[in-house]
């Protein structure tokens, strides 16, 4: 394998390749010569893998796929009218040579399990092999090859590298590694996008990734992971006055934030400590009561799903303080059923789908049994108390009150037997709700 217009000095490899001279490089490669790379680059990684070896080989092993690494940086700032072939030609060449860098991330990735981090020249090779992810994964996030499946698996290869750097450094490189990663974590928050549900493939790598190195450090340096979490937190106060900014409407939320709030959400959901929720939360809860609730914005509405899955989570506080924000927030959202008042369209969203998505999916996530009798109890307060609303409201449907919460409830009743000896308060909820469902 050749790896033209790379310079090696000393030991330490520094390209000077241009974009240019990268294009032509590029256009001299056929698809054979590229598939030819990728196999003996495939063939170092599981020799490497299987059969020990000397330490002269592993570094010749180590140079070849730090050069394809590094001349990726800049083959993937290559756009499509820089190259003479287009079409189905080019994609081809496109995704063979794509694959011979995750080839040698993956040869890399190898490389690592041989280093002890005890030992000063291995400290200074994780550190340039980290360097070395980072930079390659930034380049696939600003690709303009970034829709490619090829260059979706390339990133998620690097961020596994990421990962694996990690492990292999311990606690003497965690912190300089958390430092390093969040601008990556912020940019792909910033360029994924998450609509319609779709979290999209290089999101869901970072979201993997940061959840690994997490759960990893909690035991090695618990300080360097808190403030690696606090700071992506913080980001989401960054853009609080992005509604006051050139006239912009609340609801121009910045795509970074909301990808933040889902990223976190993730990080609880996986990481499944009370530790984790207890650093979130508060936050969440703060930005929900600090918000004009008349007027909600995506954020808002981002917000209450996040607390939403956390709270299935079951820690009992962040339960509790959940539940109570969000009944809250329903019979708010009932008051100004029928006003006079122009509500923006995320008004309506958060009291016909987020609120009763979020009440839906507590209900099927808790399985505390105590936790589960306390739900049903609120849930069915709320109801008692739409209806009463409905009831208050002359001319309209209690459909419009009760409706969209009666997902939630028959899920949170779906072990629930009326006839046994159960509380009497209860059991009257319970009579009131088909009362209720009876008269409307």
């Amino acid at each position: 394998m050749h790896s033209r217009g790379i310079v090696v000095n000393g030991g330490s490899i520094m390209s000077r390749i241009t974009l240019k001279q990268q294009v032509a490089l590029f256009e001299e490669e056929s698809v054979e010569c590229l598939e030819k790379n990728l196999i003996a680059l495939s063939l170092l990684g599981h020799i490497a893998e299987k059969i020990p070896m000397k330490t002269a080989d592993l570094d010749q092993v180590r140079l070849v796929a730090k050069k394809q690494l590094q001349t990726s940086v800049i083959f993937l700032k290559i756009r499509k009218r820089d190259c003479k072939e287009q079409g189905g030609a080019l994609k081809a060449r496109i995704n063979a040579k794509l694959s011979v860098y995750q080839a040698a991330a993956w040869v890399q990735v190898k490389y690592l399990a041989y280093l002890d981090p005890n030992i000063e020249s291995s400290k200074k090779l994780l550190q340039e092999t980290l360097a070395l992810f980072i930079d390659a994964a930034e380049s696939c996030l600003y690709s303009i090859w970034r829709t490619l499946r090829i260059c979706e698996d390339l990133f998620s290869s690097l961020l596994s590298g990421i990962s694996q750097v990690a492990v292999s450094g311990g606690d003497q490189l965690l912190r300089v590694l958390l430092i390093r990663l969040k601008p990556l974590v912020l940019s792909t928050c910033t360029l994924a996008d998450t609509g319609n549900k779709s979290k999209g493939a290089m999101f869901e790598s970072v979201t993997k990734t940061v959840c690994e190195i997490i759960e990893f450090g909690w035991s090695q340096d618990l300080a360097a992971v808190e403030t690696f979490i606090m700071r992506l937190a913080a980001c989401i106060r960054e853009g609080n006055d992005y509604e006051e900014q050139g006239g912009e409407e609340k609801q121009d939320v910045p795509l970074k934030q909301l990808n933040v709030i889902r990223l976190l959400a993730d990080i609880n959901v996986t990481v499944n400590k009370s530790e984790v929720v207890d650093m979130i939360l508060p936050l969440f809860i703060d930005i929900l009561e600090e918000d004009d609730t008349s007027a909600p914005s995506l954020l808002r509405l981002q917000i209450l799903n996040a607390v939403s899955r956390i709270a299935c989570l079951g820690f009992k506080k962040s339960y509790r303080e959940t539940v109570v924000l969000m009944t809250r927030s329903y019979l708010n959202k009932l008051s100004t059923i029928g006003s006079a008042e122009t509500l923006a369209p995320e008004a309506t969203t958060e009291r016909v789908e987020t609120l009763p998505a979020g009440f839906l999916l507590i209900a099927g996530g808790i399985k505390s049994p105590k936790l589960r009798l306390d739900y049903r109890h609120r849930l069915l307060s709320l109801c008692s108390d739409g209806g009463l609303a409905a009831e208050s409201k002359t001319g309209r449907s209690g459909a419009d009150f009760l409706g969209p919460l009666l997902p939630a409830v028959a899920e949170i009743c779906s072990d629930f037997d009326p006839t046994a000896d159960i509380e009497p308060s209860l059991l009257k909820l319970f009579r009131d709700l088909w009362f209720y469902i009876a008269l409307f």
